[in-house]
């Protein structure tokens, strides 16, 4: 048994891109000064690298022949000078860097996560919830090992690499044409096993993304899985997904250890040769080579051949980042939702160019209340689930939507609150095109009670308010004995603190779905919809919410879609959807008359055979 696994990565743009890198740099000039000082520093340590194999050929060459024990002494105090202001200068960049990094990618995450939660549902019915996760903290923390370690480090490294040659050449030209003669092989090698290895850990990385995706999907639902006692098949299902991902990374891991070990080889034999034949030159030809050069040169090979080993892991890190990257600057183009319908209404083009009929431009919209004007939707092409739906709802009406599932039902309330968006017909609140209305003022305006009901870890009084300061506790409590559901806290503003649990696992399913009333009525909307509010309790907690959506509703517009026609019977009006399409509408009394869908739909529930009567 399988997750759906949705991969949209291209892999063709997994390519390195400096004009990426252009429309980042605006997020370094705040922190100009600790990148000045890191370069600095750098600069530093690079010498302070440097000086220590000089300081060693110096005490072979000079101080040994000397026999004098207090050069000796301060050779040695200075080595360890070097060593330990190397260690703090390396300390005090990498914590500069770190301290610059961590700010920019958590402004980015904040920036990445406050962008997505304002994109079009749309977004999200296409991108499965890990990959959305992998945007906002895997990519950005990609970001952060590169700014503050991978691109220093190479840095610092092509500087201590040219400065360690410009350095052998000057102390002996001999033995640094030596080292030279091994550099095409080095190059050879970091460029044939590199142009294997990227393109094997871009689909590793894709292979990682099913792999969490697979965990957060079951995971999440591993009461359905123990439930049907399919723990045996998952784990199949995620010993597939694993060894897929085992498949694709193995040949990158290997390649990447026969690139260490053959660096590691090369410069093996590097220093055999330079310890062979430059120790003939300190034994033979002195005018050639001192003892102190030879000692010096062995201890630069090691730190010439340091920067290459790491060279892979570090172009891994860096590839790997400019996806993110690339990746983060997509979702950060999309348009958000009032940028799209801003430019839709400038422009006069529409989500679709079907040749439907527009609405009717010479009736004007109601002063007072919500108008769906010949509304036309399809969620693809040309499969509609609204078709010309055109209905009044007065201020201070109830209105109920009552139909089969899949009649569209749920889709009124997407449109309403611009969750979707009609190819044809306008929606009016007040006179108004919803379209032209602030989204945040539009849905600050509405309250939203829903069959799935989504309580987040946290206190009752987080729940309710939604993080909003500006709502006082007393407002909460208020709120709470209202829809009477204030015993849920002991009556009490100490009681609003109460924990819950992930997803309200600690409350029954009737005490959400009072919680759930409870947060509209916080938020004072004067427009409440209601979402199958009663589906999924059982018949004592349904009289209870059913008390308290009477008192919820009063003096407010309110629409209700339900399934249970026992909570609508009072409706001002109910309108009853079929295939998209209103096909009655009236109080509950005058469709019974009617004997129509209305009639069949009540006999079903309250008559037993489902006939009309």
């Amino acid at each position: 048994m399988m997750a759906p696994l949705i991969d949209t990565t291209d892999v063709t743009r997994e390519k390195l891109d400096i004009g990426l890198l252009k429309a980042l740099l605006p997020r370094f000039r705040p922190h100009i000064r600790r990148l000045l000082t890191a370069a600095l520093l750098m600069a530093v340590g690079s010498g302070l690298t440097i000086s220590s194999p000089l300081i060693v050929r110096h005490a072979i060459d000079q101080v040994f022949p000397s026999g004098n024990v207090r050069q000796l002494i301060a050779v040695a105090g200075l080595l360890l000078g070097v060593i330990a202001t190397s260690f703090i200068v390396n300390y005090l960049q990498q914590i500069n860097l770190e301290i610059v990094g961590q700010n920019i990618v958590r402004k980015i995450r904040v920036e990445v996560f406050s962008h997505i939660t304002r994109l079009p549902q749309a977004y999200f019915s296409h991108n499965p919830v890990g990959t959305i996760l992998s945007r906002v903290e895997s990519d950005t923390e990609a970001m952060r090992r590169m700014f503050t370690n991978t691109v220093v480090t190479l840095l610092s490294d092509c500087i201590l690499v040219v400065s360690i040659f410009i350095v052998m050449f000057v102390l002996s030209w001999r033995l640094a044409m030596v080292l030279f003669v091994m550099a095409p092989l080095v190059a050879w090698m970091t460029i044939r096993i590199n142009r294997k290895i990227v393109p094997i850990f871009v689909n590793a990385r894709r292979e990682t993304a099913k792999v969490y995706g697979y965990l957060e999907e079951y995971l999440r639902g591993v009461r359905v899985v123990q439930a049907f006692s399919q723990e045996t098949n998952v784990s199949t299902g995620m010993n597939e997904v694993n060894r897929r991902k085992f498949n694709v990374e193995y040949p990158g891991e290997w390649l990447a250890n026969l690139f260490g070990h053959s660096v590691f080889f090369t410069s093996t034999i590097a220093t055999i040769l330079v310890l062979g034949i430059g120790g003939y030159w300190s034994l033979n030809r002195p005018e050639f080579v001192t003892m102190g050069t030879l000692v010096a040169f062995l201890g630069y090979i090691e730190r010439f051949f340091g920067p290459v080993f790491h060279l892979s892991e570090q172009l891994n890190v860096i590839q790997r980042a400019f996806a993110g990257i690339r990746r983060i600057d997509d979702v950060l183009s999309m348009p958000q939702e009032t940028t799209r319908i801003q430019s839709e209404l400038q422009t006069g083009n529409s989500a679709s160019s079907d040749p439907l009929p527009a609405y009717d431009p010479a009736l004007p919209p109601i002063a007072e209340g919500i108008e769906f004007r010949n509304v036309w939707f399809a969620y693809t092409g040309s499969d509609w689930v609204l078709e010309d739906v055109s209905l009044v709802i007065p201020r201070s009406a109830r209105y109920a939507v009552v139909g089969p599932t899949g009649s569209g039902k749920t889709t009124l309330i997407n449109l309403l609150f611009r969750f979707d968006h009609p190819q044809r017909g306008v929606i009016f609140l007040d006179g108004r095109d919803i379209r032209t209305i602030p989204l945040d003022d539009l849905r600050r305006r509405m309250g939203l009670v829903m069959q799935d009901i989504v309580l987040f870890p946290g206190t009752v009084l987080d729940n309710l308010r939604l993080d909003d300061e500006t709502i006082s506790d007393i407002r909460v409590l208020n709120a709470l004995e209202t829809v009477g559901a204030a015993r849920l806290v002991d009556h009490s503003i100490t009681g609003l603190h109460r924990e819950l649990a992930e997803h309200g696992a600690n409350l029954s399913v009737g005490e959400r779905q009072l919680l759930s009333f409870a947060r509209a009525l916080v938020h004072e909307p004067s427009i409440l919809v209601l979402d199958e509010a009663t589906s999924s309790v059982d018949p004592l907690s349904e009289h209870r919410i059913r008390s308290a959506m009477d008192t919820l509703m009063q003096g407010r517009t309110s629409l209700v879609i339900a399934h249970r026609l026992q909570t609508i019977l009072d409706s001002d009006c109910i309108v009853v959807l079929q295939n998209g399409r209103i096909v009655e509408k009236g109080r509950h009394a005058d469709l019974l008359t009617r004997r129509g869908t209305y009639s069949n739909l009540y006999q079903i529930q309250f008559g037993g055979n489902g006939k009309t009567v």
